[in-house]
């Protein structure tokens, strides 16, 4: 079970809830393991939009995750693992070593957000290192980011 006391989340929004009770956006810790080395995974749920009623447009999806990716990459490195979309196109995932304290990951996420603001393209668009580089649009995702940081006093208001 989650030591709330030691991470300061939340334990009834811990695990799996009710996705029709759920306030969208928001950031919550979903999941939390302890491995044998005395590390933790966790798994956190970047929620954006209200399954079953809204979907976030793949393009949004894809570019605001390279964003993420790179976000993280650039502020917590030693410790990021990796961002993705959820299947049902409402949010991300998002796996970290270690655990962040709401206030850690509200802040952390607030300056990847406003720091894509400044982009002039989605990172790591490029043949390269993106499978599907033309299945962008970095203005639609500033947009996106843009509605998410002014819903940002609510980023901790997870269900109804």
């Amino acid at each position: 079970m989650l030591n709330s006391t030691r991470i300061d989340w939340d334990e009834k929004t811990y695990g799996e809830i009710d996705h029709l009770k759920m306030t969208p956006p928001f950031i919550r810790l979903s999941h939390k393991i302890d491995t044998p080395m005395g590390d933790s995974v966790c798994l956190y749920d970047l929620r954006c939009k209200k399954p079953s009623i809204e979907r976030i447009h793949p393009r949004v999806l894809h570019s605001v995750e390279h964003i993420l990716i790179e976000g993280f990459r650039h502020f917590f490195s030693e410790k990021f693992i990796n961002a993705a979309p959820m299947g049902c196109q409402t949010g991300f995932y998002i796996i970290l070593i270690g655990s962040l304290r709401p206030a850690e990951m509200l802040k952390l996420l607030e300056s990847i957000f406003i720091r894509s603001l400044k982009l002039e393209k989605v990172p790591y668009q490029e043949e390269n290192s993106c499978g599907q580089p033309s299945f962008h649009n970095i203005e639609e995702a500033q947009s996106f980011i843009k509605e998410l940081l002014n819903d940002k006093d609510s980023w901790l208001n997870i269900l109804d």
